[in-house]
């Protein structure tokens, strides 16, 4: 039961596109968030929370559109 709902839950289509948008925000942002920097540092990276998305969805710095499919 554990591995159907592991393949249900985390291999869903949508679950995956989600992943994949997320993922590509992350690395779009990375220029101006420098994510390697910030998780090489204690402090930095205990401020790297959930609220990250939410700012690079607010933030108004234009971030270079590519896309990794």
């Amino acid at each position: 039961m554990r591995y159907k709902l592991y393949k249900d839950i985390y291999h869903n289509r949508a679950a995956k596109g989600i992943e994949l948008m997320i993922a590509e925000a992350l690395l779009n942002a990375n220029s101006y968030y420098n994510f390697a920097e910030r998780i090489g540092n204690p402090e930095e990276y205990m401020r790297l929370t959930d609220y990250i998305l939410k700012e690079i969805e607010l933030s108004r710095t234009p971030v270079r559109k590519t896309f990794y499919l």
